[in-house]
């Protein structure tokens, strides 16, 4: 027994009530001798048992252990004559405490539903206030308070007049900029005051002294507004503003005691929380089974009643054999260190018991675990959490666990690849549309600032995507300053990836752009990326930033003042500094790709000149008269037009949207299908354009040239075209050198084909012809001889292949060519020889069109060949070398060797000689031993009687002939004729040409370098030759002179090894290409290693 009230005497000592009385009861019911210091204690005083729920409270039990006053069993007489009757009464008492507390809680709701019936009222009041001041200041025009305001209205109007005087002043700018930063500042918009400081480069808005010295710094804006407009005498606007401003007063003292209220009822949540436990232990452990406050007193009043069923009997025992373990020392350590261990979750559990019944609550506990779950998920499953995620960001109330979480969002992968951060993107996107542009820029967007330092390219390129994906759901202020300030940094990014997101997601955001004030940085931002150093972020350029940048140039119409320009300066730029006779492959690239650009916007400047023509379109066609593809066209359109394009954030956002592409692969650019053209009404327009072009030409070039009328403006489209386009396009032609390359020649004649398709043959006939034959017309042309010469021969190319083509003719480009190759040849109407070389690439860019080429074939082959004179016929010989690589052998055959084995016995020398190098180039072109044969027999022809000139033009031929010829016309013919050569040459009796062509012949002997070539043909046709050379060695330079030295020696080595070495390296095929072709045999290992040995000797000499 003394044991039994030590252990109470600590327990009330250290505020452990709900033990000691638990303590009690059991003592009292098992009918042990009342413990005189519990019974002193809990029967003393009635109030004790009446306010239980303050008693037991964690913020009255320090007063309660205070108070409590010490016992003992010597000192408890009193006590011990009241302790019967207290026993007998507990029930009672304990009744009526449940009572009392019941019937507090109900007075407390019902002041509860009074708080939020009053405040429902009072937002009621709020909104017909608004609605009034609404309706008042859109009737301030008319009678009322606002009549016979006669100084208000002239204020205003002189305010207007003052506003329209002209465009705002260098000085009104500066002073609007220092006072609109003041106020930022001091209404503490940091972020808005930085990003105007950044906007406005051209002052220093901390000092008002760089504004002027000698006035005095203006008022700030608050004191300008209540000066000049807050103390009018507009007495009705101050009365309901005055009342709007005490009922927002009044809003907040209620938001207040609504807030008060649901505290006071968070703690009578808590407070029923312990008063059910209490009546659990009370009621002799009668289970609590979840019921609900309303069902709670009847209930238990039944139980009171009926007494405890089997059921319930059960369950006491249960209860008893489940308390009694907790006594052990051994199970309060094991609860203890687990406790310790799991600290945060034990709290997490707890508070279920509370958050649970809020109508937020799973909200609130999802928020708090959710940080904690999500690293332990593998990393291909974590998209399976994404939902709940969502879900929590947008419903939580909490700002920091929303940005807690939002950062788990955009770190749910460490390092996340292309399709991770789709789904990252998809979830981001989702998010944006559930919270509104609001929550987006203060939540999102600060996120992607944090990650843009990141050392993980993968993270780096999901902040760039996602500036692209968010910029459809944030404002448009938010898209000029942070957004694209966030791609220009990434911009200097030095990982490639993650510069080729910023092109695509650049391209993204200007499409969402909704003014030109940020075209400039645009405009930079474009070109930087447009010659970056990587090819997959040029190619990204191309195919996705270059397209929209035209589109939104087109739709805030910049395409003809500035893109146009730009791209056209920028070809400029690149060949102004590109060498014709050198131009490394990056260079060609980079002007083709240019070309490539410049094509596309010239197919926007037709649309745009047709779309503001002064014409009329006419109606749409029909159904019936629309094509299968129009058809389809305007369904997908429609399709489009009716899928989700912009955020909702009302409870339509929760409903299911079929999204045909994905959410974050949108662009703002949109087009209405009724504001496009169909083909009937573009076919219309281009007729009644083609009608104005072919007019009498006094009103063409007066209605092109100045503009024609449209609504009280003028057709300026058509006259930059005119103006502007078509000169500086041949400006840039003719004014540099590179433009004579041949691939410059081609991208540039691509251009003017474009510009000559797009807008039509009439356009064409009467528009650009007559310019470029303004200029290429020795009559009509104000340049001097020199610039002529080279304008022509950097425009005709461009002319012919890029104009003529298109809608001339081929009738006509080969009159035209006809023409100027006749007066080249016999060098009239100031053409000479040196515009061959133009000739032959204008050639090869003519052969490149399928429907010329039969043409120009039948010209060179038949009707020039047979010209009276001889100048022409020779210089037709010339041009074949540029047309045998475009012709299959069979069109060889059949037309340009007939021709050729005509005109090689011509009776001019000059004509014969001409046909040598074209010989050669069908040796190397036709593979035929009958045609080589045909071949051969005209060299051998030509060979007879043949003076130096033609002797030297066919050693020149056979040296470019050997290592890509058949073996056996190199066996049979090349080597037979190089003796013959090399003889005649030695008997000759002129020392100069002795030299030349001695040179000559070396140059053909040391072409056999590399090919498979027989002892046999080196005993019988290449030492001989090597010797006879050597006799006219004394004429050539010593160099010369030991080269041929060695290489006979190394002939003669190889041959000496034997018969067996010979054949092992010989092919068992007899035909084959010089060098060793795949297919046709290998070099022969000793003589092909001794011959390409004196090669290098003889070049390192």
């Amino acid at each position: 027994m003394e044991s039994i009230e030590k252990i109470a005497e600590f327990l009330l000592e250290h505020g452990l009530y709900r033990t000691a009385l638990e303590m009690h009861e059991e003592i009292c019911l098992q009918g042990i001798d009342n413990v005189p210091v519990l019974s002193d204690y809990f029967l003393q005083d009635p109030s004790t048992v009446e306010d239980l729920p303050a008693f037991f409270s964690t913020a009255n039990r320090k007063s309660r252990i205070k108070q409590a006053p010490s016992h003992s069993r010597k000192g408890s007489t009193a006590g011990e004559e009241e302790k019967g009757h207290r026993r007998t009464e507990s029930g009672t008492d304990l009744q009526v405490a449940v009572d009392s507390l019941r019937a507090e809680l109900k007075e407390k709701n019902e002041r509860i539903q009074v708080a939020e019936y009053e405040l429902r009222c009072s937002k009621e009041d709020v909104e017909a206030l608004r609605s009034e001041l609404k309706s008042v200041m859109e009737g301030g025009g008319g009678g009322g308070a606002f009549e016979g305001d006669e100084g208000e209205a002239a204020a205003h109007e002189k305010a207007r007049e003052l506003g329209e005087e002209g465009a705002i002043k260098v000085y009104e700018r500066k002073c609007l900029n220092y006072l609109v930063k003041n106020y930022l500042v001091s209404r503490k918009h940091h972020l808005s005051a930085i990003t105007l400081a950044e906007e406005v480069t051209d002052q220093d808005l901390n000092s008002w002294d760089e504004i002027s010295f000698s006035r005095v710094e203006p008022p700030t804006l608050l004191e300008l507004y209540r000066y000049f407009y807050g103390t009018g005498e507009n007495v009705q606007l101050q009365k309901v503003e005055e009342e709007i401003v005490a009922l927002r007063a009044r809003n907040e003292e209620l938001l207040l005691e609504n807030g008060k209220l649901e505290d006071a009822m968070r703690t009578i949540g808590e407070l029923q929380a312990e008063v059910e436990e209490l009546k659990q232990v009370i009621a002799e452990g009668i289970p609590d089974r979840g019921l609900d406050d309303e069902e709670l007193p009847e209930e238990l009043e039944a139980e009171q009643q009926e007494g405890a069923t089997e059921e319930e009997k059960a369950v006491e025992v249960e209860v008893a054999f489940r308390i009694a373990p907790l006594q052990l020392p051994e199970f309060r350590k094991v609860g203890a260190a687990w406790l310790e261990e799991n600290a945060r979750l034990y709290e997490a559990i707890e508070d279920v018991a509370v958050l649970g019944r809020r109508k937020n609550g799973p909200v609130l506990i999802l928020g708090d675990s959710l940080e904690n779950i999500i690293p332990s998920i593998l990393l291909k499953s974590r998209k399976e959490i994404l939902p709940l995620l969502l879900v929590t960001i947008q419903r939580h109330r909490d700002a920091k666990v929303r940005d807690r979480l939002t950062n788990v969002l955009f770190n749910l992968i460490k390092r996340p690849d292309e399709q991770q951060r789709q789904m990252i993107m998809s979830g981001c996107v989702a998010l944006a549309r559930l919270v509104g542009s609001d929550r987006t820029q203060m939540e999102l967007l600060p996120q992607c600032w944090e990650q843009i330092g990141s050392k993980y390219e993968e993270r780096r390129v999901l902040v760039a995507e996602s500036c692209g994906a968010l910029a459809a759901y944030v404002d448009g202020s938010m898209r000029v300053s942070l957004i694209l300030s966030i791609l220009a940094e990434q911009m200097e990014d030095k990982n490639d990836m993650v510069r080729e997101a910023v092109v695509k997601n650049l391209a993204q955001l200007i499409s969402y752009f909704d003014n030109d004030d940020k075209y400039s940085k645009v405009e930079e931002m474009v070109l930087k990326l447009y010659y970056d150093s990587n090819s997959s972020v040029v190619a990204a350029v191309h195919a996705v930033l270059v397209p929209v940048f035209i589109e939104w140039s087109v739709a805030r119409g910049k395409l003809l003042s500035k893109v146009l320009p730009l791209f056209l300066g920028e070809v400029g730029k690149m060949m102004k500094h590109m060498d014709p006779a050198r131009i490394n492959e990056h260079n060609a690239s980079r002007v083709e790709q240019l070309f490539d650009t410049l094509c596309a916007l010239v197919r926007k400047m037709y649309e745009v000149v047709l779309v503001t023509s002064p014409f009329e379109a006419g109606p749409r066609a029909t159904p019936a008269e629309k094509t299968e593809g129009e058809r389809k066209k305007e369904e997908e359109g429609k399709r489009k037009e009716h899928s989700p394009e912009t955020p909702g954030d009302d409870d339509d956002a929760e409903k299911e949207e079929e999204v045909v592409d994905d959410l974050s692969a949108k662009f703002g650019l949109t087009a209405d299908p009724e504001s496009v053209y169909d083909t009937q009404q573009v076919a219309a327009l281009q007729r009644q354009f083609d009608e104005y072009l072919a007019g009498p030409r006094k009103a063409r070039l007066a209605a092109a040239i100045k503009g024609a009328e449209k609504d009280s403006g003028d057709w300026t489209a058509l006259a930059y075209v005119l103006e502007e386009f078509i000169p500086e396009f041949i400006r840039v032609v003719t004014a540099y050198e590179a433009a004579e390359a041949p691939r410059i020649t081609n991208g540039l004649s691509v251009v003017l084909s474009t510009l000559c398709s797009e807008f039509g043959a009439v356009f064409t006939t009467h528009v650009v012809e007559p310019c470029f034959k303004d200029i290429l017309s020795e009559d009509s042309t104000t340049l001097s001889t020199a610039d002529l010469k080279a304008t022509r021969g950097r425009l005709t190319p461009v002319y012919m292949v890029g104009a003529l083509t298109v809608h001339g003719g081929t009738e006509r480009v080969i009159a035209e060519l006809k023409e100027m190759i006749v007066d080249i040849a016999e060098e009239r109407n100031s053409w000479n020889k040196s515009f061959v070389q133009m000739l032959r690439d204008c050639i090869t860019l003519l052969c490149t069109k399928d429907t010329l080429l039969p043409k120009i074939v039948t010209l060179v082959s038949r009707e020039l060949i047979g010209h009276p004179a001889a100048k022409v016929r020779a210089q037709v010989m010339d041009l074949y070398n540029d047309i045998i690589p475009a012709l299959y052998a069979t069109d060889l055959e059949k037309a340009l060797l007939p021709a050729l084995v005509t005109l090689s016995s011509d009776v001019e020398a000059t004509v014969r000689r001409a046909t040598l190098r074209p010989l050669g180039a069908l040796a190397t072109a036709l593979e035929s031993k009958s045609q080589l044969e045909t071949i051969g027999k005209q060299v051998e022809a030509l060979l007879k009687g043949a003076d130096h000139k033609t002797m030297c033009e066919m050693a020149a031929m056979f040296a470019s002939v050997v290592p890509n010829t058949e073996t056996y016309f190199r066996d049979a013919c090349v080597l037979p004729c190089l003796i013959k050569l090399t003889d005649a040459n030695s008997q000759s009796s002129s020392t100069s040409n002795k030299t030349e062509l001695a040179k000559l012949l070396f140059d053909a002997y040391r072409s056999f370098n590399g090919c498979v070539i027989t002892p046999e043909t080196i005993t019988r046709s290449i030492i001989p030759g090597l010797k006879l050379l050597q006799g006219d060695a004394a004429y050539l330079d010593p160099n010369y002179k030991n080269m041929l030295a060695k290489m006979i020696r190394d002939m003669e080595k190889a041959v000496s090894k034997g018969e067996h070495a010979g054949k092992a390296g010989t092919p068992k095929r007899s035909a084959g290409r010089g060098r060793g072709t795949p297919g046709r045999g290998s070099p022969a290992p000793e003589q092909g290693q001794g011959w390409r040995s004196v090669m290098r000797w003889g070049q390192n000499k």
